[in-house]
């Protein structure tokens, strides 16, 4: 036995009445913080979901890593740009549980601007007419699954670049049935009505929900200086939530 392991030995025999306890940290514990793995330990916590729902689904493959994860799961995945439908197309002829609307979601049905970023994953809704912009369906989340009678219990997961709040207002019903967000969230002020990660995390806590892990923190290329990560949330009452301790 060496010497580190007869240390921490004895100090958890001081530590454990105290409700503590010293252990070894794996690098995976330090470093797996990706998406599939924030979706492997939400399903090892027990969080399960009928549906899942992809707001900003780009190509499809996050939908694709979550079915790798949760293959039983239905999908409905939101994406307004028609470059993305041969993706989309594709994704739906594959997976039988995947579909998804042409729309970007809101809080009520209508046409939104929408700025077209060179690289189509920048792109995102917009005040104003630009060059780079076009008229594209808003659709709320709420009424696309009643629509399609999906069923719940629902995973709700955005990556829309500051425009979470109206999205989550056209998602109330949805939200009541609803056992995981997955929400990037942000260190900077992306428009004046967007909230950076500390705000949208005191918001979702009076919508009924508690952040338990994150993945894919990015700091941004001008400074280095944190700029976003995605935030795992699920029902403030779960039972991951009982204890307050580290071990």
């Amino acid at each position: 036995m060496g010497l580190k392991t007869q240390f921490a030995k004895a100090a958890n025999v001081v530590l454990r009445p105290l409700r503590m306890e010293m252990w070894k940290t794996t690098p995976t514990d330090l470093t797996n913080l990706t998406m599939q793995g924030g979706l492997e330990r939400a399903k090892a916590h027990g969080i399960a979901f009928n549906t899942a729902v992809d707001v900003g689904a780009s190509d499809g493959s996050w939908s694709k890593l979550l079915l790798g994860v949760y293959p039983a799961s239905h999908v409905l995945a939101f994406e307004p740009l028609e470059e993305r439908t041969r993706s989309l197309d594709a994704m739906r002829q594959t997976h039988p549980r995947f579909d998804y609307v042409g729309a970007v979601a809101g809080e009520q049905a209508g046409d939104v601007r929408f700025h077209v970023g060179d690289d189509l994953d920048s792109s995102g809704i917009i005040d104003g007419d630009t060059d780079a912009s076009r008229s594209v369906r808003v659709a709320t989340i709420d009424d696309e699954i009643r629509q399609r009678n999906l069923p719940g219990p629902y995973l709700i997961k955005l990556d829309t670049h500051g425009f979470e709040l109206p999205i989550l207002k056209g998602a109330a019903n949805t939200l009541a049935d609803t056992s995981l967000l997955i929400v990037e969230v942000y260190n900077f002020q992306l428009t004046d009505t967007s909230l950076r990660f500390h705000e949208m995390c005191a918001h979702l806590e009076t919508l009924g929900f508690r952040t338990f892990d994150m993945a894919d923190p990015m700091l941004r290329t001008r400074d280095r200086a944190f700029w976003q990560m995605d935030l795992f949330f699920t029902r403030k009452d779960a039972p991951l939530f009982a204890a307050d301790t580290y071990v």
